[in-house]
């Protein structure tokens, strides 16, 4: 039976009408619009994303799961705070309160959850003074300075293999004398040699104690290779560095004179520079402080300049950049430059400076602890006695180089902290205090999370991390014996 014209008139009109009502309504939706029910009234919504090591959290927003996953994005979140938290079992917790806000997806990108309990292994038994792990991560150089296994050794991070470096022969335990003493060891930038500097026995010279100092490279992957610095050019040497990149190619001082070796010729350079109280490289540039005397003729009542210079080392074309006379160079003086930016370190308490674009130097901090750079200069990690401070040069969100750097406070204790480095992803920070070795995140939104990695019986540790973060490496002490432990921490 046909439908009467007046009732299919009214059908038309109604669903024209629906399609008025339905249509903006679908439209709203798709672009983010929601009915808020505490505000009683339609709002456009946000989102959260989340990014998190290890796999397959549990993700909780105002305690409700809302995703279980590495990656997730939690949608259509009317604009307030939320506490966001993330769970796996058998691992730390993560929480931090953020604000959602209209039509933004408010990001958790470097969110870590470490083990609760961590694998911790004994990994040397023969008691150690120090050790340094290779910038691959693949090696450990370590020291033991007493006993029959006295020298320098090589672990193999991934078996756990250990081999003595040095001496290996009578010949060169005659050239380390008896009662040697390892004071410093630094890897080649391709983790292939070592440099190691040591001491030998104190003797009285002239009534006074005193020390000879010698340097060893040693390729530890011909560990027959051997260069003693000292017999190779007859020069007592100070403050030797390796080329930021090249590992053929060394640094080093004697009475102030500044040099490089090529260690495939074993070739001297001319002097590069005179008068020289530290250096660093930067590529083909080099930083330097020089002292020199106003007035030669009557150096008893000359007052010492000192200057902050930089030199080409392929035109050693020479240019001054600063005086830092007044800055306390001549009580402590060290320069600390990565790939493009130079710090300096002065005075008796290590006051902080940067040279910025303009090549003047700034005041960071007046007391200084430790100096670190993360791998892209993009930050630079200093300590105090009590704090721990992240000064940033660029904008990471952006990858924007900020006009100004930006100073952020990490963390404050009333204890002294013993020592600080980069966690290996640069958003985390790995410090001691009280024995105890923690990790503290950047992200400073809210509170700053913080995870324990445990409690040891030594003041300084030595903490390394391997490159992805999974292995932590410590110093600790048992039976009055120094050890290196591995923690796998997440």
């Amino acid at each position: 039976m046909p439908i009467n014209i007046h009732i299919r008139r009214l059908l038309f009109f109604l669903a024209i009408i629906a399609f008025l009502i339905i249509a903006p309504l679908i439209v709203l939706y798709a672009t983010g619009f929601r009915w808020d029910f505490e505000q009683k009234r339609i709002t456009q919504m946000g989102m959260i994303t989340v990014k998190c090591i290890p796999r397959t959290v549990n993700i909780f927003v105002n305690d409700k799961l809302k995703a279980r996953r590495t990656y997730a994005r939690i949608r259509d979140l009317v604009p307030r705070d939320y506490v966001v938290k993330l769970q796996k079992e058998g691992y730390s917790i993560w929480e931090k309160k953020l604000t959602v806000e209209l039509r933004v997806a408010t990001p958790i990108k470097h969110a870590r959850l470490f083990l609760s309990e961590p694998e911790v292994t004994q990994i040397i038994n023969s008691g150690i003074d120090q050790y340094v792990l290779s910038p691959n991560a693949k090696k450990i150089a370590y020291t033991i300075t007493s006993g029959e296994e006295a020298g320098i050794w090589l672990l193999d991070v991934a078996s756990h293999n250990s081999s003595k470096l040095f001496p290996k022969s009578k010949e060169e335990f005659a050239k380390v004398l008896e009662g040697l003493v390892f004071s410093d060891i630094k890897w080649s930038p391709d983790s292939e040699k070592v440099l190691v500097q040591y001491k030998t026995k104190s003797f009285e010279k002239e009534t006074k104690p005193h020390q000879l100092t010698y340097h060893v490279i040693i390729n530890t992957n011909q560990p027959q290779d051997i260069i003693f610095l000292e017999d190779l050019f007859k020069f007592e040497m100070e403050k030797v560095k390796w080329h930021p990149k090249d590992s053929n190619e060394i640094f080093w001082l004697n009475q102030g004179n500044f040099y490089s070796i090529k260690l495939d010729r074993k070739t001297l350079s001319p002097v590069l520079a005179t008068q020289v109280l530290d250096f660093a490289t930067i590529n083909q540039d080099v930083y330097y402080v020089t002292e020199t005397l106003k007035d030669t003729e009557n150096i008893e009542k000359s007052k010492p300049t000192f200057q902050l210079a930089k030199k080409g080392l392929a035109t050693l074309e020479e240019e001054i950049i600063a005086d830092i006379s007044d800055l306390g160079a001549e009580e402590s003086c060290e320069i600390l430059a990565g790939k493009k930016r130079v710090v300096l370190r002065l005075g008796k308490d290590q006051a902080l400076y940067i040279l910025n674009k303009e090549d003047k130097l700034q005041k960071i901090s007046d007391k200084t602890q430790k100096v670190m750079w993360d791998s892209l200069q993009h930050k630079l990690l200093y300590q105090n006695d009590y704090e721990i401070f992240v000064l940033r040069f660029v904008d990471e969100d952006f990858d924007i180089e900020l006009e100004e750097p930006q100073q952020e406070l990490i963390t404050r204790y009333s204890e002294k902290i013993q020592d600080c480095l980069w966690y290996p992803d640069f958003q985390h920070v790995v410090f001691v205090v009280k024995n105890t070795i923690k990790i503290i995140e950047l992200d400073g939104r809210d509170k700053r999370n913080v995870y324990e990695l445990g409690k040891v019986n030594v003041d300084d540790p030595k903490v390394a991390c391997r490159l992805k973060g999974k292995v932590v490496y410590f110093i600790d002490k048992k039976d009055k014996v120094k050890n290196i432990y591995q923690a796998k921490i997440y």
